[in-house]
């Protein structure tokens, strides 16, 4: 808020039309007192207008509106607790008149208390519902639980087990043997590329590539930008205060000079990297020979291919296969070793366990039918 001051405005006298300054509550010109109703009015020029500087008339002017006596009709300033025409007290804030009943009673006496007629000339809104407070979060709330709800329930019906008695169907088993014959071989790259069982290295430094750096300001642009803050397009705006005065206050916008700074781009080397390249010998391991045996039985056995030297190794890979069924359902199960694929024999009935997403779970084996 800007500078704020006050200036004198003047009434008009109801009985001889004589113009008063606002200082006044008693007609200069006829001795009137100031009636009930009558307005003050502002000065034609509000910037030309003397600011009130008396101490007094500063006391009357920020004293508030003044006050009709209900007596005598005269108007008195807020400085007074009585009218100053009449000698009648002010009103009692405690002492209604009721509009409906032209009947007085004082607030304060029991019969009255909590006994005001209801107004139902002013529309009552009821309050809000806690429902109408509260439904928007009660529908998303309610829209979660139930997406939750349907994800636990799919979960549930796609994973949860349920116990079959089914019968082993087919059985299968592979062996599979792979001679492989060591070879030396020769290779060049960076020392972050090399196999780790490289040997015989030979490495030289070398420029692998480049990257950023040194980075420093460049391309330099000039740009405008405010500064200054200062007020500007001022105006004085002046309220009467019903009490011969009116306050006034001076009302500026914010305005900002154009200023200019120049701003820099970040701009980079490119400076070199270096890393090892070497030369280096590995092993490789080829596949020479290699056999398959099979079955879909329990009588394994490896294909049985022979070393021929220390540079020479054999990788060996087994694999198993049950099949359960209970038409029109199949469920496949892969035993983790040979102890555990024995466990099971074609036409053999067992309880197992499978859920809908095909994983099966072999309980025990069930005795057979007489």
């Amino acid at each position: 808020m800007g500078e704020v001051w006050y200036i004198e405005n003047t009434w008009t006298c109801t009985t001889c039309q004589h113009k008063n300054p606002g200082r006044y509550m008693n007609c200069q010109g006829c001795g009137a007192r100031r009636e009930a109703g009558v307005q003050d009015e502002m000065p034609a020029d509000v910037d030309a207008a003397p600011r009130v500087t008396d101490p007094e008339m500063l006391r009357q002017a920020t004293a508030g509106a003044h006050w009709e006596c209900e007596y005598c009709g005269g108007q008195t300033r807020d400085l007074h607790g009585n009218c100053q025409n009449c000698g009648g007290d002010r009103e009692d804030e405690n002492e209604k008149v009721s509009e409906r009943t032209g009947e007085v009673f004082e607030l304060s006496e029991p019969q009255y208390v909590g006994a005001f007629p209801e107004r139902r000339d002013i529309p009552v809104e009821p309050l809000p519902s806690w429902w109408q407070l509260h439904k928007r979060k009660v529908y998303i709330a309610g829209s979660i639980a139930v997406g939750l709800g349907a994800l636990t329930w799919l979960l549930l019906w796609l994973f949860l087990p349920k116990e079959v008695h089914a019968s082993v169907s087919y059985t299968e088993w592979r062996y599979k043997e792979e001679l492989r014959q060591r070879v030396t071989k020769s290779g060049e790259g960076w020392r972050s590329s090399m196999p780790s069982s490289s040997f015989d290295e030979s490495c030289h430094r070398r420029q692998r590539g480049t990257e950023r750096c040194n980075p420093h300001k460049c391309n330099p642009r000039q740009v405008d930008y405010q500064c200054r803050p200062h007020e500007c397009n001022c105006t004085n705006r002046c309220t009467p205060q019903a009490n011969g005065y009116s306050k006034c206050e001076r009302v500026c916008s914010t305005c900002y000079d154009t200023c200019t700074k120049t701003e820099y781009e970040t701009c980079y080397d490119q400076c070199p990297v270096y890393e090892d390249w070497c030369s280096y010998k590995y092993y490789e391991w080829p596949i020479i020979k290699e056999k398959v045996t099979m079955g879909y039985d329990h009588k394994v056995y490896w294909p049985g291919l022979k070393k021929t030297g220390p540079n020479q190794r054999i990788d060996r890979y087994q694999d198993y296969k049950v099949k359960f069924e209970r038409k029109p359902d199949r469920w496949e199960y892969e035993p983790r070793n040979l102890h555990d694929y024995r466990r099971f024999k074609q036409k053999d009935p067992w309880l197992i366990k499978v859920n809908r997403a095909g994983m099966v779970w072999p309980q025990r084996k069930l005795p057979l039918e007489a």
